[in-house]
């Protein structure tokens, strides 16, 4: 059964699909027979969790496994996901090796000798069955002897002729499960079974107790008596008894054990696969805040009685991992209570380790594997130390820096959207832990605060870990559980200007300098800081892994990257590179040399190609002339013949998406609706398109191709293709940190708002003396930053002037050119087109958003030509703007004419252009990429 499982899953079967973000279950195809090594199972493990986001987002319990051999259990044992979490599909379905039916399914044992069913199935009818029982076997196991010693030629009745017995005697071997079930079935012989603690197969929908009979071991010398009291019957010739009923379900029920090949509805193959599905549907059980869906880590445990807690209201632990700082030995004798505890925790599925300690427990050999939805660490105490009291500084530095390197450990093994939970007393001296400052040193911030209260936790035991008070209770006052979860800031703080020669070292701090130093790892591709020597130093990647792009253009990539490594470390503000159209030079460049000597090599070497499945026009076509013109200028500008463009993929360091997301929604969006569902299966339609034509997405998961968006639901959209959106690179103008946007590999795109497809008219502007309007805006009441920002200021100020509607006889634009500074407040999305507006204006920009990642940041120095207001001051914008100087102000406006020619979009294409600068920012992150080649499991 197993093989054949395997095979036809392999087959284009209707439950299949080459898709893993459609999947609702993913397939271990791994084989356990018994020369399976305990390397094997946890290196298939280690691949697909490394490899895949799938398998650490879930620890494994949306995947199944499936073995016909008795081994099957023990070689999950190797790994403690799949032995507790995952779905075993099972023939030995044996609870007391721990069989789960409630995520373990039981699976039939068929022996096709011949590999075919044929002459198999089928059987006498009820009259010419002249046997009353049958058995016939070797010396399996306990039960197969004490059947033998008693029946053994000691009864006529017992022969060895299927389809001529009444009923045929299915006792456990050496394991559970036994092939006769099945070849009784096919017999349409009712089975009689004898065994101990067999989950028979598929008995979530089938009841057994309707065409078999179930015989407990003991009573095995009565066997006759209990088969006679059915034949009595048949013998008195009483209509619809009970051995006529069960012969007839026998025969109804054959079809569900049938193998056919191809597979037909409602056979072996097709009731496995509900097995899976009526698992997969289990419903989380909740518990105040946790539910038995969520992954959670208990850290901390006393005598494990709030893990015991949890475990009894969700009915199964499996998605538990309770873990405690002592040896099993040192538990007992510290705890003697918990030995219930952890008896009832295993009994549910729970895996318990021992000698846990925080500071480093993201390196301990099992929770290295892991990644949870919630970690929980209830009144940490770093113990008591004679003869201070609690309230001195001494132990309460102890306890922060125990509470601290928890948060550092607790935060390497948090999923993306997980939380960190620390209960805690919040009155003195405990107050004076910081728990928020403490947890946002390693980049947590709090949630939300919840009150704790013990009663809705039955069975909790608050016991004190250490003391000459140890396992007594200690008193719960002002008791607070702390929710913590991953700054989304943070990570743009660290990783961020991971470019280092967009600063140079006369300008980055030495905090940065030190940040650029790391590396980011997800999905098989290395992400290296251009500071780091040991990438640049290296002309070849490890041998383990190879890099993406082969020979020569591997060779320029690592050139180029010293080159401009190189080249960050000239202070000048002017670049040192001759060139005929254009010098970067001032302070408007973070390093102007670097990104000079960049963006020659980039037109030197840089090719990208452009798939070209795909019809007009959601792809190859996109909007020119309105709010989101740069998404579709660019994919027209790419569909035509440029410096960059190849047309052999072989030759390309980058691959482009050419779908655009605003024509989908135009075509595909039903107005009104609450979901983009069909934008998305397009998208992951033509994912899946390319990457079975195509070898490139499939060898870097997507790292190396880029998509380019200006609609709101860019980002939404990527989210469908989850390597689309972790991986690839997303150019985007809602480059919102708040919503996943990675300024290590996703780039900020410029908003361009061309009512007729032309910047004529709307570039250049009087003076800075002919400018008398101090502040401007003027835009509809889109988000919550606009509604403050008119609140405070609309028809308040005549230096700050904030309209929601410009009277009908003023111009926009002139009321641009008339102002010093104009007003880019975020609206529901964190990007503005009033951000080039001002540029082509020549009027300093005020950036006022949360979140946002402005364009091509890691080049340009936005503090040099704008003002950037924290949405906390807009009442203070007045105050800001006129405490800059003129003399300052006068350098800003100057720095805004000369940033201007990198956010022109021209009609033919020029040199550092919108366009140019695009293309140098895509070119910045593949180059800070190494993509490794896996080798698939064959």
């Amino acid at each position: 059964m197993e093989r054949i499982f395997m095979s036809l899953m392999e087959t284009d079967t209707q439950f299949r699909t080459q898709d893993v973000g459609e999947a609702h279950h993913l397939f271990d195809p791994i084989i356990r027979h018994k020369a399976i090594l305990r390397r094997t199972v946890f290196d298939h493990a280690h691949i697909i969790s490394h490899k895949h986001p799938y398998w650490n987002r879930s620890l494994g319990a949306d995947h199944f496994m499936l073995s016909c051999h008795d081994w099957g259990p023990r070689a999950t044992w190797y790994v403690p996901q799949p032995y507790y979490n995952s779905i075993r599909v099972l023939c030995k379905a044996n609870t007391s090796e721990h069989f789960n039916p409630k995520k373990d399914a039981s699976v039939p044992e068929i022996n096709l000798i011949t590999g075919e069913i044929t002459y198999l199935t089928g059987g006498l009818p009820p009259s010419n069955r002249t046997i009353l029982a049958l058995f016939a076997g070797g010396l399996h196991g306990k039960i197969w002897p004490a059947l033998l010693q008693h029946w053994k030629e000691r009864d006529k009745d017992v022969q060895d002729t299927l389809k001529k017995s009444r009923f045929c005697i299915c006792p456990g071997g050496h394991e559970v499960a036994s092939p006769r079930i099945v070849e009784v079935t096919y017999a349409e012989c009712v089975p009689g079974l004898i065994s101990q603690h067999h989950v028979l197969p598929f008995s979530d929908v089938l009841n057994w107790e309707s065409f078999s009979v179930q015989v407990p071991v003991s009573e095995i010398p009565s066997l006759k008596n209990i088969l006679m009291e059915c034949l009595k019957k048949i013998l008195m010739g009483v209509s619809q008894d009970r051995y006529f009923r069960m012969y007839e379900q026998v025969k109804m029920v054959q079809r569900h054990f049938v193998v056919n090949n191809p597979s037909v509805r409602y056979d072996a193959f097709n009731m496995i696969i509900p097995s899976i599905w009526l698992r997969r549907l289990n419903k989380a059980k909740w518990k105040a805040h946790y539910n038995s869906k969520q992954k959670i880590l208990l850290v901390g445990e006393g005598n494990f009685s709030f893990s015991a807690c949890l475990a009894t209201a969700f009915g199964s632990a499996t998605n538990m991992v309770a873990t405690s700082l002592y040896s099993e030995r040192n538990l007992r004798k510290k705890h003697g209570s918990s030995e219930a505890n952890l008896q009832l925790l295993k009994s549910k599925g729970c895996l318990v380790l021992h000698g846990v300690n925080v500071h480093d427990m993201n390196r301990h050999p099992t929770l290295s594997q892991m990644k949870f939805d919630i970690i929980i660490f209830n009144f940490p105490h770093a113990g008591f130390f004679h003869p201070f009291k609690e309230n001195d500084n001494k132990v309460i530095k102890r306890h922060k820096h125990l509470v601290k390197a928890f948060f550092k450990s607790a935060r390497e093994m948090l999923d993306e959207d997980g939380e960190v939970h620390v209960t805690h007393r919040n009155d003195h001296p405990y107050k004076q832990w910081n728990l928020e400052e403490l947890a946002r040193e390693s980049g947590l911030i709090l949630k939300e605060t919840v009150e704790f209260s013990k009663k809705d936790f039955p069975g909790y035991e608050n016991k004190r870990g250490s003391g000459s008070k140890s396992d007594q209770t200690f008193p719960l006052k002002d008791c607070y559980t702390f929710k913590f979860s991953i700054e989304k800031n943070y990570n743009q703080l660290m990783w961020t200007l991971v470019f280092v020669f967009a600063l140079g070292p006369n300008i980055a701090s030495p905090t940065l300098s030190s940040l650029l130093q790391w590396q980011v790892r997800f999905s098989g591709c290395s992400y290296s800081s251009l500071a780091s020597s040991s990438v640049l130093e290296s002309s070849t990647p490890p041998a383990s892994s190879s890099n993406i792009v082969n020979g020569s253009s591997s060779a320029s990539l690592v050139r180029a990257r010293s080159s401009i490594r190189e080249a960050a470390l000239v202070r000048n503000l002017t670049s040192v590179h001759q060139d005929p159209d254009y010098v970067p030079q001032g302070p408007i460049y973070r390093n102007a040399n670097a990104f000079h000597r960049s963006y020659l090599l980039m037109e030197k070497l840089f090719k990208i190609y452009v798939y070209e499945e795909g019809e007009p026009p959601m792809f190859h076509d996109g909007p020119c002339k309105s709010i989101y013109s740069t998404e579709g200028r660019f994919i027209h500008e790419m569909e035509r013949s440029n410096m960059y463009k190849t047309k052999d993929p072989e030759k390309a360091l980058v691959y482009f998406l050419p779908f655009s997301v605003v024509m989908m929604v135009e075509h595909l969006y039903v107005p009104g609706a609450h979901e983009i569902n069909a934008i998305g299966r397009s998208i992951v339609d033509y994912i899946s398109i390319i990457s079975h034509k195509y070898p490139f997405w499939n060898r870097s998961l997507g790292a190396d191709h880029f998509m380019l968006s200006c609609h709101d639901w860019g980002p939404r959209s990527s989210s469908f293709v989850p390597h689309l959106f972790r991986n690839s690179i997303r150019v985007l103008c809602n480059a919102n940190t708040s919503e996943g946007f990675n300024p290590v590999k996703d780039a900020s795109l410029p908003e361009i708002n061309l009512l007729t497809g032309e910047v004529t008219g709307l570039i250049g502007g009087p003076s800075p003396s002919r400018r008398s309007i101090l502040a401007f805006f003027a835009g509809r009441l889109h988000g919550h930053i606009r509604h403050l920002l008119l609140d405070n200021w609309k028809n308040k100020d005549q230096d700050v002037q904030v309209y929601d509607k410009l009277p009908n006889n003023v111009s926009y634009n002139s009321m641009l050119r008339k102002s010093k500074f104009c007003l880019c407040p975020s609206g529901y999305e964190v990007a503005s087109p009033r951000v080039v507006e001002a540029i082509y204006s020549e009027c300093v920009p005020v950036l006022i958003s949360d979140s946002f990642v402005p364009p091509f940041s890691d080049v340009l120095n936005w503090n040099a030509f704008s003002v950037q207001i924290d949405v906390k001051d807009i009442p203070k914008i007045k105050e800001i703007l006129k405490g800059i100087s003129q003399r300052q102000y006068l350098r800003m406006q100057r720095r805004v004419k000369q940033v201007q020619r990198h956010f022109v979009a021209n009609q033919s294409l020029k040199r550092f252009d919108v366009f140019h600068m695009t293309v140098h920012s895509v070119w910045l992150r593949r180059l800070n990429i190494h993509i490794r080649d896996f080798e698939r499991p064959s």
